[in-house]
């Protein structure tokens, strides 16, 4: 039985490994270190019956637990998110840069998902897409679990148009305002956190899947050595628009990982993050027929107006 989420987080469902451990508590001090104590005090750990276990239980390898895992990203103060737009049903809000949509590894309190069920005072609250750490802009919220399914599919049945504004060099072969669309095979490496294009007539490693990716850009003007591109994605693969613009030669500017990866010290040193922005969201409302448009307040660091 999952435990009720608290402050906003949800705990993780954790099978235990093989091991030499005696007792629960020597694999979370392993696990976890010396933070693994506290948590236990704190009735971090969960058994799948629901009782709390106190770490003195013996160790049992495949056994499954609740875990609530240690919050080491979290802030000094509560964070707050900008919101475009709220109803009963939902909220968009405008996400910054560097900010994790949904709790994953190191990103757990400092994430939308968490920030805005606390902000909201509501554990119901999910996020209906996702956007990269790296990209800024527009988040849908769902906030009633019984509108989740609704709200979910106009994603899955692609009925949400949206916009992206991107900063990269400027293309030689991009006339000013004239659309394009570009349908490119996309892969991930295995074990890569980098998204590659499959040209068709290549081979392909083995055990690896393709996805036929649809991207509408328009170059929109250059100033200053930087371009400034509207991007229309019609479908949602990992890093779509970012393995797109890099295959085209034009990779955003801040990308730490195309058109190669950056070390920290380099991503550190960047003077902005990557250049790219959820600028618009639309959609017809399940619940109202009504046709709801959002727009970004926010704009790009390396572009003075982002028109």
């Amino acid at each position: 039985m999952q435990p009720p989420l608290r402050n906003g987080i949800n705990a993780a469902r954790v099978k235990l490994p093989a091991g030499s451990w005696q007792t629960l508590a020597q694999w979370a001090t392993d696990s976890f270190g010396q933070e693994a104590r506290s948590a236990f005090a704190r009735g971090d750990f969960t058994a799948d019956c629901g009782a709390v276990l106190s770490g003195r239980e013996p160790y049992r390898a495949g056994a499954r637990i609740w875990v609530f895992r240690p919050v080491k990203d979290e802030p000094p103060e509560p964070l707050t998110l900008p919101v475009v737009f709220e109803n009963e049903r939902i909220a968009v809000i405008d996400k910054p840069h560097g900010m994790a949509t949904i709790p994953r590894g190191s990103h757990v309190a400092q994430t939308v998902t968490v920030a805005a069920r606390r902000q909201f005072g509501n554990d119901d609250i999910v996020c209906a897409h996702r956007l990269d750490l790296e990209t800024a802009g527009l988040v849908l919220l769902i906030k009633k679990y019984e509108c989740r399914r609704a709200y979910q599919q106009l994603f899955d049945r692609r009925q949400v148009s949206k916009t992206y504004l991107a900063a990269a060099a400027p293309h030689g072969d991009f006339p000013p305002g004239v659309r394009g669309r570009y349908i490119l095979n996309l892969y991930r490496p295995s074990g890569q956190p980098n998204v590659e294009v499959w040209e068709e007539g290549t081979p392909l490693p083995a055990g690896i899947s393709v996805s036929r990716s649809v991207t509408d850009i328009t170059f929109k003007t250059a100033a200053g050595g930087i371009g400034l591109y509207e991007l229309h994605p019609h479908t949602g693969y990992l890093h779509q628009l970012r393995a797109v613009m890099n295959h085209l030669g034009v990779p955003i500017c801040g990308d730490p990982l195309y058109p190669r990866a950056m070390t920290l010290g380099e991503q550190a040193s960047r003077p902005y993050r990557l250049q790219l922005l959820a600028q618009e969201l639309s959609f017809s409302d399940p619940y109202t027929g009504r046709e709801m448009n959002f727009r970004s307040r926010r704009g790009l660091a390396c572009i003075s107006a982002p028109g």
